[in-house]
């Protein structure tokens, strides 16, 4: 099931930097926090589930901290760091946001490696 949501997912982050109608991006953006709020909890269950009892207070932490450091506190940084590499900054915009909607689909892979 979480395969598929992310499969979903990614589908719906992939049209979200093309798009020109600013209430279809609102659509697929509020989609896609809904995909990630099913994944996120579901994954973090499934890694907590497959190690031993002791150690699942420590991997909460760490998973916590993971998603903290590597999902929320780079998406900034990155949007605006690509963002002032560009001269025109509507394309310079739009190609900030394309990276971290693509970003999904890096997961994606790392979803189904884990899965096999």
């Amino acid at each position: 099931m979480c395969v598929v949501v992310a499969v979903v997912g990614v589908l719906i982050a992939v049209p979200i930097p093309l798009t020109e109608s600013k209430n279809l991006a609102y659509l697929l953006t509020w989609c896609l926090l809904f995909s990630g709020a099913f994944l996120v909890p579901t994954l973090t269950g499934i890694m907590l589930n497959s190690i031993q009892q002791s150690y699942k207070t420590t991997a909460n932490s760490i998973a916590t901290l993971g998603y903290n450091l590597f999902g929320f506190l780079p998406a900034p940084v990155i949007y605006g760091y690509v963002s002032i590499l560009g001269k025109n900054p509507v394309v310079a915009s739009r190609f900030a946001l394309a990276c971290i909607m693509y970003w999904s689909v890096f997961i994606l892979i790392m979803i189904f490696l884990a899965y096999s």
